[in-house]
């Protein structure tokens, strides 16, 4: 590589995308700058392009840095004169094509991501060289999620409602399942919100009580309240 190099990662949220550009970056044992793109704007006049140029300075004095720009489409949408970000989006193609940069200076690899590739302006788009769809999960990588979350929460599932699990969240993002984890681990707690009456439960020892939820008309029953 030399200069800036450019990768477009595109494809639905939740998929990875921000995890991919961190493996990137830790397999090749560089400075990571995580930055939101948004975050480069400004609304004080000539303050963007400022923040731009000063943010690719510091990459340059790495001998190789990675840059994730995240939604990038929200900074770098077809140009027009109306917007107030025409010099801004310029300084930024400045700087993504190396036109500033000097021949001791570091490698910058950008990796940018979005979900609306269409939406990107094509002078952009010319400066990712290469462009990778983070496609959903697939069966097996969706069954590791799955092992993974429960194992996080807590949760202790038999193995052929783990492959339920895998065969009812085809086309479901990473993040997606995750949520749907989190929100069956919070079901037992909203069991026991509900429940009206409880009744000890028989035990060898007396070291602990211990309760479950009963019927108002079952024998040593109680309220909740």
């Amino acid at each position: 590589m030399r200069g800036c190099t450019g990768v477009l990662l595109f494809g639905a949220p939740g998929n990875g995308k921000s995890v991919f550009a961190e493996a990137t970056a830790y397999e090749l044992n560089v400075p990571f700058y995580n930055v939101q793109a948004s975050e480069l704007k400004s609304k004080w006049h000539g303050e963007s392009e400022k923040l731009v140029h000063g943010l690719f300075e510091q990459l340059r004095k790495n001998k190789v840095s990675v840059l994730f720009l995240d939604e990038v489409d929200s900074v770098t949408s077809k140009r027009n004169q109306q917007d107030g970000m025409s010099t801004f989006k310029t300084q930024l193609l400045v700087e993504m094509s190396g036109i500033n940069s000097r021949t001791h200076d570091g490698v910058i690899l950008v990796l940018a991501a979005t979900n609306l590739p269409m939406n990107i302006d094509p002078a952009f788009l010319s400066r990712f060289s290469y462009r990778l769809h983070i496609k959903p999960p697939n069966d097996e990588q969706r069954l590791q999620i799955i092992r993974r979350e429960c194992s996080k929460h807590g949760i202790e599932i038999q193995t052929k409602w783990e492959y339920e699990l895998m065969a009812i969240t085809e086309r479901f993002s990473g993040r997606d399942i995750a949520g749907v984890l989190e929100s069956l681990n919070r079901v037992p707690l909203k069991i026991l919100r509900a429940a009206s009456h409880f009744k000890p439960i028989k035990q060898q020892t007396r070291t602990v009580s211990k309760f479950e939820i009963s019927k108002p008309h079952e024998k040593g029953a109680f309220p909740s309240g």
